[in-house]
């Protein structure tokens, strides 16, 4: 029994509701770009976008994919790029610091989605 308890007159505490987890807590955007169904070899312009803040977005790049595991070096540079981009800035003493820690990147990326042009 905790001190406010005590002022309100009640003998126990409330007792607490367990919600069950999603089973998809966090899904993501959909891809524009879903290469599992994409023919090999390909060139396409990428860039990488936020489902939640349309202003952060990439510079479309230009990739030649032959193949599958070509698109996912393209993906990590994407996601390389849009970190340096968005996740540091520089002070007025001309320092560069960093907006995210690896803990808040980590939740960032499931919120990143991939467009085609």
């Amino acid at each position: 029994m905790g001190f406010l308890d005590k002022i309100t007159g009640k003998d126990e505490a409330a007792p607490m509701e367990i919600k069950e987890p999603s089973p998809d807590p966090n899904p993501g955007p959909k891809m524009a770009f879903e290469p599992s169904i994409t023919s090999f070899p390909v060139t396409v312009e990428l860039r990488i976008r936020s489902s939640q803040y349309e202003r952060l977005t990439g510079p479309w790049v230009a990739y030649q994919l032959t193949r599958i595991e070509d698109y996912y070096g393209a993906k990590k540079n994407l996601l390389g790029n849009f970190r340096v981009h968005y996740g540091f800035f520089k002070t007025t003493s001309g320092k560069q610091v960093a907006r995210w820690n690896q803990r808040t990147w980590d939740n960032l990326i499931p919120m990143l989605g991939i467009d085609k042009k």
